[in-house]
């Protein structure tokens, strides 16, 4: 195992592989030049590799090299290389990510601990092969229904942040309302968009600290207009309490007195 350094080539492992199909380079162990040159006379990757896990937690989960970088990388992975013109990159690596793979994966692996796939077990996986031309067609339409799925990703994600937006406006109107009136019509309309608000966790969250703050504020209950405010009233017990505090002096006047009485 090479030593790491804080700056060289960066050495990737199975935390690297991003669940977004993608090498992550942004947090990698690095080595130095001399252990890079001296490891990667075996093999190196390149454009068009495959990054295969076969190790860990992320055991079976396949990255496709699309990035002319230099880096190597761990035991904890392994390197595959299409060299048959009759094999898309891109296809096989679909299919490595698949559960058809994963499935032969599990059934392979050597450990009861921490999983661990041996390469042999890999070199016997049985990966269906369709005409090229039909490879190229499954890749495209993967692709194709990929990216509407990042597109429905980023839609959903801007409804969540404009509802976390509108429930804090809401709630915010609910606290800072005055009068019961426009208590009651700023609840109305929490409670109208109630199912579409709350359907997001965080939102959730601050229902319940605004219910807790209405609570101890008063507003949860029947209120009589001839009611003093809650802070008047406080005041007014704090007066009260210093009032009836007695001085030291008090006090030993007080203990003397009911001395001589007791004599």
């Amino acid at each position: 195992m090479p030593q790491s350094v804080d700056v060289g080539v960066p050495f990737l492992s199975a935390k690297d592989l991003k669940d977004d199909g993608t090498l992550d380079f942004s947090n990698p162990k690095y080595i130095s030049e001399e252990d890079f040159e001296r490891l990667s006379r075996k093999i190196k990757p390149r454009f068009g590799d495959i990054i295969y896990s076969r190790i860990g937690a992320k055991l079976g989960k396949a990255r496709l090299v699309e990035v002319e970088k230099k880096f190597l990388i761990s035991y904890s992975c392994c390197l595959i290389r299409p060299i048959h013109e009759c094999i898309n990159s891109k296809y096989l690596q679909l299919f490595l990510d698949s559960r058809l793979a994963l499935n032969q994966a599990h059934i392979g692996t050597q450990s009861i601990g921490v999983p661990d796939l041996g390469l042999g077990v890999i070199k016997q996986y049985k990966v269906p092969i369709p005409p090229i031309a039909e490879q190229h067609r499954i890749v495209a339409k993967v692709d194709q229904l990929m990216k509407l799925c990042d597109e429905l990703e980023a839609r959903q994600q801007k409804k969540r942040e404009a509802r976390v937006t509108i429930n804090n406006t809401a709630i915010a109107q609910l606290k800072s309302a005055r009068e019961p009136e426009e208590f009651n019509k700023s609840w109305q309309r929490i409670y109208n968009n109630f199912d579409l608000l709350y359907s997001t966790p965080e939102n959730i969250g601050k229902l319940r600290q605004a219910i807790l703050q209405l609570a101890v504020m008063g507003k949860l209950a029947p209120q009589d207009p001839r009611d003093e405010p809650l802070e008047k009233t406080i005041n007014e017990l704090e007066e009260e309490r210093l009032s009836l505090e007695l001085s030291e002096k008090d006090k030993k006047n007080i203990i003397q007195k009911f001395s001589d009485v007791r004599k």
